[in-house]
């Protein structure tokens, strides 16, 4: 993305519960002056982790823990439950060779008796130093083990949000720490998480598929110098209102249409985005979003002006 250049080192697991995907209705004009009132959406989402959780080292019989900024678009989500058990598709996991007949056997023997330990506190991102002991708790969750030492069913399977935890995703950025205890070591990717979700969206009235360029300028409270320049980003819109777009960096954002808004988040190593695009004419919309540094917790505004080409 378009941002000033901010040197830091992640964690592991960084990036994170990153992006989600649209929930809307269906596509109606391009432009709409008089959006109708907001109504509640359900569905069950796959949010996309990208390159957040992919090869995440776990020691053996030892606490892992990871840190990660994450954040939703923007709007208000009245009902979050991850759906643990679809989720277990989404995972692959690689246990290193053994290196001695001892090792093996251990591995056998953790495939037929154990099981990992996993817990999850979720904290505002102004409370990353302490969310791993003071954070909202979620967990235990059991995850047992197939023969090859992936995971196959996990108890309890639906957790859900309390209105605490709704308040903080609802309120911005927020920070999420994930323990882990397994028999084994190994290295594990997530490509994704399933969640049953509602929130306000109202049916999509505005198509803002194509291609857009324009100019953007930003706050930045890292360097407390503002930064700006051109930008050119193509959105993708579907007939549910679910949307994307990816900007002239390669960056994807995404999100869903609700009445003339698309909303869209972007979770990353170094960085959280969320934010709207509303048309200003036929043919010409701005694009709001607010972003966080992840680990230094600054941040600024950034604001748009764009054409479709």
């Amino acid at each position: 993305m378009k941002r000033a250049f901010v040197q830091s080192s992640i964690c592991l697991w960084s990036k994170s519960l990153v992006v989600i995907l649209a929930l809307g209705g269906s596509l109606a004009s391009c432009n709409n002056d008089s959006p109708p009132p907001s109504t509640t959406e359900t569905a069950t989402i796959t949010i996309p982790m990208g390159d957040t959780l992919q090869n995440v080292s776990v020691l053996a019989n030892q606490k892992t823990q990871i840190v990660f900024t994450h954040a939703i678009p923007p709007g208000t989500v009245t009902s979050w439950k991850p759906n643990l058990s679809q989720t277990m598709s989404q995972f692959r996991v690689v246990v290193p060779t053994p290196v001695s007949l001892s090792h093996a056997l251990a591995l056998v023997r953790a495939a037929a008796t154990e099981s990992v330990s996993l817990s999850v506190l979720v904290a505002p991102a102004s409370q990353r130093s302490t969310v791993c002991t003071a954070g909202i708790a979620y967990g235990p969750f059991t995850v047992n083990l197939t023969s090859a030492l992936l995971p196959s069913t996990v108890s309890p399977s639906t957790p859900e949000a309390d209105a605490q935890t709704l308040a903080v995703m609802n309120a911005g950025a927020y920070v999420i720490c994930v323990q882990i205890m397994s028999p084994v070591a190994l290295t594990f990717s997530l490509d994704g998480w399933v969640v049953d979700v509602k929130h306000d969206c109202a049916a999509a009235t505005a198509n803002f598929a194509g291609p857009w360029s324009g100019t953007y300028t930003c706050t930045d409270t890292c360097t407390n110098e503002p930064f700006s320049g051109s930008v050119q980003l193509t959105v993708a819109q579907d007939s549910t209102g679910k949307a994307s777009y990816t900007d002239g960096g390669g960056t994807a954002f995404f999100g869903t249409v609700c009445g003339g808004e698309f909303r869209f988040v972007h979770n990353a190593a170094d960085e959280t985005e969320r934010g709207s695009l509303k048309f200003t004419g036929s043919n010409t919309a701005q694009k709001i979003s607010t972003w966080l540094h992840s680990t230094l917790l600054c941040g600024g505004v950034c604001t748009d002006t764009l054409a479709r080409q």
